[in-house]
């Protein structure tokens, strides 16, 4: 939930941004806001961290050892 509301915040900004640079005329850096825009708007994959997967790894190890001794 901390993520979505950052990325809102974000794309608040870009669209500010953008507002200021087309009443500026600076068409490059408009087209880069919307790029930013796009990218933001975009799902973006979860990221596992090696160290997270490998801890799932050792509890689920531990699990099935502890079931195959009783």
């Amino acid at each position: 939930m901390e993520n979505f509301n950052r990325e809102y915040d974000a794309l608040g900004a870009n669209r500010n941004a953008r507002k200021l640079y087309q009443t500026m005329e600076l068409d490059a850096k408009v087209q880069n806001c919307n790029d930013r825009m796009e990218r933001l708007s975009q799902p973006q994959a979860p990221v596992i961290s090696r160290r997270g997967f490998w801890g799932w790894w050792r509890r689920l190890w531990r699990w099935v050892r502890q079931k195959r001794q009783k």
